[in-house]
């Protein structure tokens, strides 16, 4: 589905967005938080670049692991 389909519905829907940490124990964490999260079924989630793209390869992990281990 679509992001502006799920916008267009009238069903109430929810999404997060996650700002990357700076660390590896940071990033423990933030996982731990999305798997919490998780059940609630989001619509969508977002992640952050960080200032001036200064997270953009951690961005680019989290993401990627989001897809793959999240519905």
């Amino acid at each position: 589905m679509k992001l502006h389909d799920i916008l267009a519905s009238t069903k109430p829907s929810i999404s997060f967005e996650f700002f990357p940490p700076k660390t590896d124990k940071g990033e423990e964490n933030l996982w731990q938080c999305i798997q919490e999260l998780t059940p609630l079924n989001p619509a969508f989630v977002s992640v952050t670049y960080g200032a001036g793209g200064t997270t953009q390869d951690r961005t680019r992990r989290i993401v990627e692991r989001i897809k793959k281990e999240t519905s």
